[in-house]
């Protein structure tokens, strides 16, 4: 049941993504995360290490179009 109301959870992941945070976010199996702004190489790796770590797949969000606090720069 706790991995169920995990999924419901978008939770923000930083631009830095550091793994310790990633790993905290993965310890309640949220159904998918919202990506702030960053370079392209630290939000594949973030994606990467997430959906590795998550039983199913994972919804990733975020204002990928240079607007508000997500997407990505070259």
């Amino acid at each position: 049941m706790e991995e169920k109301v995990g999924q419901v959870f978008l939770p923000n992941v930083s631009a830095v993504g550091r793994k310790k945070e990633l790993e905290d976010i993965m310890s309640f199996k949220p159904g998918g995360v919202f990506l702030h702004i960053s370079l392209n190489k630290y939000q594949n790796r973030k994606v990467t290490f997430l959906q590795g770590n998550s039983k199913i797949p994972m919804l990733i969000t975020g204002d990928l179009e240079f607007g508000g606090f997500g997407g990505m720069l070259r």
